[in-house]
């Protein structure tokens, strides 16, 4: 199983040598490792230059311009030379097993997106926050849209570079939730989805995530759902019970 551990970072120097170690500690290694600097106006590229040094295997490309971590990571994915991809975010850290359960499972069951439990930590406290099976076409969709938290977490997914080059990668166009939206692309194209029962990431919470910005978010949203192809009120539906959890997450500060 050739894996390709990919990190879009953006102004993540502080976090991304703790992501990078989290790969390096895995117990079924990575066919190969890449951080794509989305023009960050930290020092991300001095700490690459200095950690490749140490890390010769690490791949890395510099962006002049912003694309967003779904661009990002469009950028390279023609240069892969393996057949998944796991996304993993700057400020998360995968958990040493991590691969090792993604290969088991895909031992047993055929799937183009596997996904598996996370950690979430916020100061102190940590929570473990087990994700339920998906089901592909438009019952997978209603649940992922319908749900107050998503069903998973992008950097805790497996996915089938070839099923993620068919839908042309990420949507460039999208301020936000090019990961939701790729998973509903898969979900509408009857790709498999197979949830792996096992904390595979340690997610940080923290103010700077752009996934906190709830409100910019729901406009994402609307631009996500307006064209599934779906019925109207299946649209407007989701539409709304994904606005009224977002406003639930903004108001307690989730």
């Amino acid at each position: 199983m050739r894996i390709a551990v990919v990190i879009a970072s953006r102004n993540s120097v502080g976090t991304l040598k703790n992501a990078l170690e989290s790969v390096n500690a895995q117990t079924f290694a990575a066919t190969e490792v890449w951080v794509i600097d989305d023009a960050s106006s930290d020092d991300t590229q001095g700490f690459l230059t200095h950690y490749k040094i140490q890390n010769p295997r690490l791949n890395s490309e510099h962006l002049e311009s912003s694309r967003g971590p779904g661009g990002a990571r469009n950028k390279i994915l023609s240069r892969l030379n393996a057949d998944w991809i796991l996304p993993l975010d700057a400020d998360d850290r995968l958990i040493p097993s991590a691969l090792a359960s993604f290969a088991s499972c895909a031992e047993h069951h055929q799937a183009d997106v596997y996904y598996g439990d996370i950690v979430e930590i916020k100061g102190n406290l940590r929570t473990c926050v087990s994700y339920p099976q998906i089901q592909p076409g438009t019952r997978g969709i209603r649940t992922l849209l319908s749900r107050p938290r998503i069903p998973f977490k992008h950097s805790a997914c497996l996915i089938r570079l070839s099923a993620l080059s068919a839908l042309s990668g990420y949507d460039e166009s999208l301020e936000m939730k090019s990961d939701v939206d790729l998973m509903l692309r898969m979900l509408a194209s009857h790709r498999v989805f197979k949830a792996v029962h096992e904390p595979v990431l340690e997610h940080f919470i923290h103010p700077l995530q752009m996934s906190i910005k709830r409100f910019r978010g729901i406009a994402s949203y609307y631009s996500i759902i307006r064209r599934l192809e779906m019925p109207f009120i299946q649209k407007l539906s989701c539409l709304i019970q994904r606005i009224f959890w977002e406003c639930v997450k903004a108001l307690v500060r989730r």
